[in-house]
């Protein structure tokens, strides 16, 4: 089935060829996440908004029955674009958040290569092992959506000035 959300990278259509897959997805003009920590780490704001956007999405994905099994920085896409605010009452700022910025930054998930079905957990492909708890690393697949919230919580701290994670070495057993 299709996952359509407003936190997931849409994808449109998806081919092989010459052994070769080719996938066309919604165009995210700001990048990743991992392009956005190169610039500068994230403030306290900024951290919210990423936790409460790929919190959302990721939450969509379980109620499908699936695992998104590769969430780090590089898999969480940025789009910016004019903001659109709703009032239902012109005489309060009820319904206005407190940001005055002109632009609209939505944080959404993409790279869905290694989706599992929790129905059917028989072959669980693996993202990157830095952002993998020990469970997975010892072939322990009995809960395998808070893998995913544990890829958003080492992807929070690599964001807020804890990373970049160490790819292998003692540093990395640590972790």
């Amino acid at each position: 089935g299709v996952l359509e959300h407003p936190n997931i990278v849409r994808n449109y259509s998806s081919w092989m060829e010459n052994e070769y897959v080719y996938m066309q997805n919604e165009y995210c003009n700001g990048g990743s996440l991992e392009d956005a920590i190169k610039a500068g780490y994230m403030d306290e704001k900024q951290l919210r908004k990423i936790l409460e956007h790929i919190a959302q999405g990721l939450r969509y994905i379980h109620s499908k029955q699936l695992a998104h099994m590769d969430i780090k920085p590089g898999n969480i896409l940025i789009t910016k674009g004019p903001k659109i605010v709703y009032k239902s009452n012109f005489d309060t700022d009820e319904f206005c958040d407190d940001d005055d910025s002109l632009e609209e930054t939505v944080y959404k998930i993409g790279d869905l290569g290694h989706v599992t079905n929790l129905d059917e957990v028989v072959d669980v492909e693996e993202g990157d092992c830095r952002y993998l708890p020990k469970e997975i690393l010892n072939d322990d697949y009995s809960n395998l959506t808070k893998v995913d919230i544990f890829a958003l919580g080492l992807t929070l701290y690599e964001a807020a000035g804890g990373g970049p994670l160490p790819k292998n070495g003692e540093e990395w057993h640590n972790i």
